[in-house]
């Protein structure tokens, strides 16, 4: 028979969860997808004290408690998760109760989905070109889709004397993933501008615009944040000949101090490693 056709008391807790979108877009790293998540009791007895938590492996993404839910109940919640990861991502939710469950093979469940990335790469030969007389400039660059959606690419100069003069082709154009296209950069440079040596500069602009921002280093004003510092003898990056910038250098010689670094105040902010000498960067 169905739900509550027996006359012995049973409890039975089950949920099922999706993402509620309302179309059939990719879901793009750092999105943020809402959840919709239907649970309820499907015995003939109240259950009490019921807890539904959905979690990652590594973050508690949310957990709710009802001091009862009815017999023969279901309510639909929706509730915020952020994927973490390219590619696969797992939601687990279970339902529990302070009663005794006659069936838990529906107490658990793994919601997984799949994110992707947009990305696109330019390369070109960064060799110096020469403007004859004509005043006429052209260079070629590659833009590739290393991305995992379809893309429509825009080029748009950036601000400057030169800048302002270029023109790309083609341009607002559909990139797939893998797919890679040559695009001519032209421009006529005015005589109203002098000779000299002059940089291109021009953003490639994805239609999905989205950006992902992470704290990669806490200001010392706000936060104790340690540095390796020694004092150098002159301005180049180097320290016993090697250059202290590259990866894997060996800074066991050095000195941990705490920013900021100077040697007096600055608008009402005290240094709290002392910088010596005149070529002091207050940091």
């Amino acid at each position: 028979g169905g739900w509550g056709s027996s006359n012995r008391q049973w409890i039975d807790l089950q949920i099922t969860a999706q993402i509620f979108e309302p179309t059939n877009e990719s879901i793009i790293l750092g999105d943020t997808v809402t959840v919709a998540f239907k649970g309820g009791n499907n015995g003939d007895e109240s259950a009490n004290d019921v807890i539904i938590k959905s979690y990652t492996n590594e973050t508690n993404i949310s957990s709710l408690s009802f001091s009862s839910i009815p017999q023969n109940n279901e309510e639909i919640i929706f509730f915020k998760w952020t994927p973490e990861y390219i590619g696969l991502n797992s939601l687990n939710i279970t339902i529990s109760c302070n009663c005794t469950d006659q069936n838990q093979t529906n107490n658990n469940l793994t919601l997984s989905i799949l994110t992707t990335i947009y990305r696109l790469e330019t390369t070109f030969e960064n060799n110096i070109t020469n403007v004859n007389m004509t005043r006429t400039l052209t260079k070629t660059i590659i833009i590739q889709n290393n991305g995992d959606l379809i893309d429509n690419v825009t080029l748009v100069p950036s601000n400057g004397a030169i800048n302002l003069h270029l023109t790309f082709t083609p341009n607002n154009f559909i990139l797939y993933p893998g797919e890679s296209k040559s695009v001519t950069i032209n421009a006529i440079i005015p005589i109203s501008i002098d000779d000299g040596l002059y940089n291109l500069s021009f953003k490639v602009e994805s239609e999905h615009n989205y950006v992902i921002t992470k704290n990669l280093l806490n200001r010392g004003v706000d936060e104790y944040v340690d540095w390796r510092w020694i004092n150098s003898t002159g301005s180049e990056e180097l320290y016993n000949n090697t250059n202290w910038t590259k990866l894997g250098f060996n800074d066991t010689e050095w000195k941990d101090g705490s920013t900021p670094f100077g040697d007096d105040d600055l608008g009402g902010i005290d240094y709290r490693t002392f910088w010596d000498g005149d070529n002091y960067g207050y940091f």
